[in-house]
This record gives C-alpha cells, sequence and structure tokens, in this order.
C-alpha cells in the first residue's frame, strides 16, 4: 500500500523520503549535539592553526585546506573545519550539526544512486515489509 501512494506521485513520494532522512537522521544523531571532541579532532581542530580563519579569502581558504597542519589529505573535512571556525570557534554543536546534516545528505544521495541504478526496488520492499 505504501509503494502505491509514493509510486502515484514521484514527486511528492520523493519528497516525503527526503523528509523521512532528514527526521530519522536528526533523531538518531541528536545525541551528538554536545559531544566533546574525539579522536583526531584535537589535531584537526583545536591545535590546528591552517583553519582558524579570519576572513573568507581565497588565500584563507587555501591555506586552511592545503596548509602545514592542516596536511594535504583531507582538504574538504579541512574546509568544513574552518567554516565552522569562522562561524562558531570552538562551540561544539555547530560542528556537529554540519556532520550530521552531511551524513543525512550522504545517505539521501546513496538512495538517489540505488533509483538511478535500479536497486530502489529493494528498498520499497524493505518499507513494506518494516
Amino acid at each position: 500500500m505504501f509503494n502505491k501512494w509514493l509510486t502515484r506521485d514521484p514527486i511528492i513520494g520523493n519528497g516525503l523520503i527526503v523528509l523521512l532522512f532528514f527526521g530519522l537522521g536528526f533523531i538518531i544523531y541528536s545525541n551528538t549535539l554536545d559531544s566533546p571532541f574525539v579522536f583526531d579532532d584535537e589535531s584537526q581542530i583545536l591545535e590546528n592553526n591552517d583553519i582558524r580563519l579570519e576572513d573568507l579569502s581565497v588565500e584563507s581558504l587555501i591555506k586552511a585546506a592545503f596548509g602545514r597542519q592542516s596536511g594535504r589529505t583531507r582538504p574538504v573535512g579541512n574546509l568544513s573545519f574552518a567554516l565552522n571556525y569562522i562561524f562558531h570557534q570552538y562551540r561544539l554543536t555547530g560542528y556537529h550539526l554540519l556532520n550530521i546534516i552531511i551524513h543525512i545528505i550522504t545517505g539521501i544521495l546513496l538512495w538517489l544512486i540505488s533509483v538511478r541504478t535500479g536497486i530502489q526496488n529493494s528498498l520499497i520492499l524493505l518499507i513494506n515489509i518494516a
């Protein structure tokens, strides 16, 4: 029954699935919003002078992404740390909120790939079973 309702109007069905991703994602990960920095956060965020932006100039962003302390292996992660720093300094909620949003968007992209490759029928079957 749920399957027929989702496929009757794909825009509404897809929109509801995206809302489901965001709703469940925030429910599942909301307990991490006040969690402390862990693992490599100390070296990548707290001790990394390269991400301490004072402005959003191209030079500052390049330094944050590829600077000596940032290393050259995680430019996208380093940029997200730098943008978090410029808006939130070291307030944890901002870092964790962006991380949750990145995870939710990744889940949505994985779902979209499954739809485009034809795997979505397995997902709809799983929804109908649940």
